[in-house]
């Protein structure tokens, strides 16, 4: 009888071994989902990352440009008012011109 008990429990512990193998590899599996998991969150984050800075250097692109946009538009703006100073000086000059010569001229 003590043979027949030392047979089953050895068969016991055989059956436990490959339920604790079994349960091992499961958890074994289960960790490497969470690793998984946890990789393909952390790219998500650096994915979003990346998109947020491209999107802020696409805003400060549009900003610079907008301001590059104003200043020409001032620029241009100074340029006009100087060619009509510059007209009216001209038109001063030819005035002075014309009114020196009538008086230069004997009627």
């Amino acid at each position: 009888e003590l043979g027949s008990k030392l047979e089953s429990t050895c068969k016991d512990v055989e059956r436990s071994s490959g339920e604790v193998a079994a349960s091992g590899a499961n958890w074994e599996a289960k960790y490497e989902e969470l690793m998984q998991a946890q990789q393909m969150a952390e790219l998500k984050r650096q994915t979003c990352e990346l998109r947020t800075a491209e999107l802020a250097s696409a805003r400060n692109a549009a900003e610079l440009e907008f301001q590059t946009a104003e200043l020409l538009t001032a620029q241009l703006s100074v340029e006009r008012q100087s060619s009509e100073l510059r007209a009216e000086e001209i038109e001063a000059y030819r005035d002075a011109e014309f009114i020196t010569g009538d008086l230069a001229m004997p009627w």
